[in-house]
């Protein structure tokens, strides 16, 4: 199945969505912070990404030009 990428600063949410992708069979990872979403972008290849657009403060916005001018063409919700 896909990997997927959650990048969201509420814990309890993130956690409850990595659950549910993990039950249907995902490979779900997590992130709390763009940096960290950035930095595991550049170690795994992941198949999709699902952001917050707001975090902390910084805009989910920022993440997704980010993810596409490095090069990232999966599927970004």
């Amino acid at each position: 199945m896909a990997k997927i990428l959650i990048i969201e600063d509420e814990s309890a949410l993130r956690r409850s969505i990595a659950q549910c992708l993990d039950l249907t069979g995902h490979d779900a990872s997590e992130a709390e912070t763009t940096a960290d979403a950035l930095r595991q972008c550049t170690e795994i290849e992941f198949d999709a990404v699902i952001t917050d657009l707001n975090l902390n403060g910084q805009s989910g916005i920022t993440v997704v030009k980010a993810l596409r001018d490095g090069g990232f063409d999966g599927v970004i919700l």
